[in-house]
């Protein structure tokens, strides 16, 4: 009843119209999922296969992709789900081709920090779900960054005035932006589960475009809990009590 269930990808990351129309690299991701499937198929905590996250979904060649992925997918493993991690685009273009072929959608939002306002936390998952109305949906991505160790002063609550134009990179304003989030995601009997991002901080090559400036040079900050796992911000006991009155709940 208990413990960790897993949705295994396939590093099919942000790709657009010159990846998606390689088809060595089709060719690759492939062979990739394959290996990974072959590998972990028997690992009961698998809960599906992943064929991509934030590609271009809203271009018709998408659907080639997601559909030769998720007929490997099914070919090597028939009984177990796959799933599409989907950007925010279709709040920009209401366009999908791809929700319609996997089992499950996962839909990516950040809404208050890297576009919109947090009072449009909804828009994301309302325009997806209006798009595949029959698909089982996850919020597969939302989150803020902080530094652990930053906070706001004493006289300063976190609230939507701290949004999108400050990222003060705090631990109070992450601890309220997953609170929110979570209060809109959990509001909509659509959605099937919650995937806060992300358990701890991690390097990366991308240089954010947050913050004034962004605290920590080739990090990204989203984590509960430092790069290092030593560490435990606010927000892993916002994340903690919020799953605790779930499973109080039955859900």
């Amino acid at each position: 009843d208990g413990g960790i269930t897993v949705v295994e990808e396939t590093p099919v990351y942000q790709w657009y119209f010159g990846q998606m129309k390689d088809e060595a690299l089709l060719d690759l991701a492939m062979t990739q999922l394959a290996e990974v499937i072959e590998r972990d198929k028997n690992n009961p905590a698998i809960l599906a296969w992943s064929v991509g996250n934030e590609f271009a979904n809203f271009w018709p060649s998408s659907a080639v992709l997601v559909q030769t992925m998720h007929d490997a997918a099914k070919y090597y493993d028939p009984d177990r789900a796959t799933m599409a991690v989907l950007a925010e685009s279709v709040c920009i273009v209401p366009l999908d081709f791809a929700g319609a072929i996997v089992d499950i959608i996962g839909q990516n939002q950040y809404n208050g920090w890297y576009r919109g306002s947090l009072d449009e936390i909804d828009e994301c998952m309302d325009t997806m779900h209006r798009l595949n109305p029959d698909k089982p949906m996850i919020a597969s991505e939302f989150g803020a960054g902080a530094l652990y160790g930053r906070h706001l002063p004493d006289d300063v609550e976190p609230g939507p005035e701290l949004d999108y134009h400050d990222h003060s990179y705090t631990e109070e304003f992450q601890a309220f932006f997953l609170d929110t989030h979570l209060d809109a995601i959990l509001s909509n009997d659509y959605i099937s589960g919650v995937m806060p991002w992300v358990l701890a901080d991690f390097r990366m090559e991308w240089d954010p475009s947050t913050g004034n400036p962004h605290p920590a040079d080739k990090t990204n900050l989203k984590g509960l809990v430092t790069h290092d796992r030593q560490n435990k911000k606010l927000s892993f006991s916002t994340i903690q009590s919020r799953y605790e009155e779930l499973m109080s709940e039955g859900r």
